[in-house]
């Protein structure tokens, strides 16, 4: 079976859910012993740092016109190259404009259908423009959860057979790992040794992150060698929401205990969640919650807001809260903090949260 992916976000739009989604499937897939072809369309020769000689992949280094919508290029590689599936990963926005095999587009949100005030607006309309004619040529679509299915159905009226709901795949990286190997490592490389609390993700409006840092300011008052170590891209459209966290963390005494590392390499992402006495997220909405996965595949206690996704993915390794208790989050951090007793107490009752394998997307491929 010939099957094409696109590669574009693994590689060009670090430090976002879509490149890792794209990252790890690729690589899972690529990896795996099966009976295909798997071309990927990269656009340039980075793709050589992602993948290595085990690979399976057939790499299209293709050059793309994305800003303009124009897949011509791509259509001719499918046509001539024998492909029986294509699969788009962010939200079908890389479909040709005719039809030459079979397309499967993977869905991973919908907040800018019903967020309009909270979206660039530049990708708001291409959003408009490019997405309801993609969900209608395309074969298939992968939900990442089943959250995102139910609004696939609810907002767009899509036949729920046409849906199908498979989840990230997330790298093996993600594990305990010792303290001692953490603790060194993040002082060596980062000159962080005190204690710390930890949000990883998207530094954006829809995260609350200044509600995050309003908490940390409770919190800090009982714990006071306690830092927030907050990870993320700061550059660019991010950097305007990042100066007001700054201002907002001076104006509340607490600039010199929260800490901005930027965007980090995903390799060191696994260092924080393990020295971390726990990971904070007030997000409003995500289709998979993947850092709170990551985290909780590496057993750190996680504290979140109850959204249909969590529900969903986290059942029994996360605790839900709700942002007018800021009271009993602060309370509840600092029992995690200051009695190991009550934090292994929440590690031990943490399950798994629900991830994919390559076999699992290899068999939707080979059904369509």
């Amino acid at each position: 079976m010939n099957i094409c992916i696109d590669g574009y976000a693994a590689l060009n739009l670090p430090g976002t859910f879509i490149s890792s989604y794209s990252e790890e499937l690729i690589k899972d897939l690529t990896f795996s012993e099966h009976p295909h072809s798997m071309h990927v369309i990269f656009e340039n020769d980075n793709y050589k740092k992602l993948l290595d000689k085990s690979s399976w992949c057939i790499p299209a280094n293709i050059e793309l016109q994305r800003q303009k919508n124009n897949y011509d290029i791509l259509e001719r590689y499918l046509y001539e190259n024998g492909i029986e599936v294509y699969h788009s990963l962010n939200n079908g926005f890389s479909l040709p404009k005719n039809k030459c095999c079979s397309y499967v587009i993977t869905v991973h949100s919908l907040y800018p259908v019903e967020n309009k005030a909270k979206v660039d607006s530049k990708y708001y309309s291409k959003f408009l423009e490019v997405f309801p004619e993609s969900i209608e040529k395309a074969d298939k679509i992968i939900a990442v959860s089943g959250f995102i299915k139910d609004e696939l159905m609810r907002l767009f009226n899509i036949n729920e057979n046409k849906i199908h709901v498979i989840y990230p795949v997330i790298s093996n990286i993600y594990k305990p790992l010792s303290f001692s190997q953490c603790k060194n490592y993040i002082y060596d490389k980062y000159h962080i040794k005190n204690e710390f609390i930890y949000y990883c993700g998207n530094i954006h409006t829809s995260k609350n992150i200044e509600r995050l840092i309003g908490l940390f300011k409770i919190v800090s008052s009982r714990c006071r060698d306690l830092k927030l170590v907050i990870t993320g891209d700061i550059t660019g459209k991010k950097e305007e929401y990042y100066r007001e966290l700054q201002n907002l963390s001076e104006k509340l005494d607490v600039k010199d205990r929260v800490i901005f590392t930027g965007l980090i390499p995903k390799e060191d992402t696994v260092y924080f969640y393990n020295r971390a006495k726990c990971v904070v997220s007030f997000s409003e909405y995500d289709g998979y919650p993947l850092s709170l996965s990551e985290a909780a595949l590496c057993k750190t206690p996680i504290i979140c807001l109850d959204n249909p996704s969590v529900k969903e993915i986290l059942n029994n390794c996360a605790v839900t809260c709700s942002l007018s208790n800021a009271n009993e989050i602060s309370e509840f951090i600092y029992y995690l903090s200051n009695n190991n007793q009550f934090r292994s107490n929440i590690i031990n009752k943490m399950e798994a949260p629900l991830y994919s394998k390559a076999e699992e997307y290899l068999e939707f491929y080979s059904q369509i």
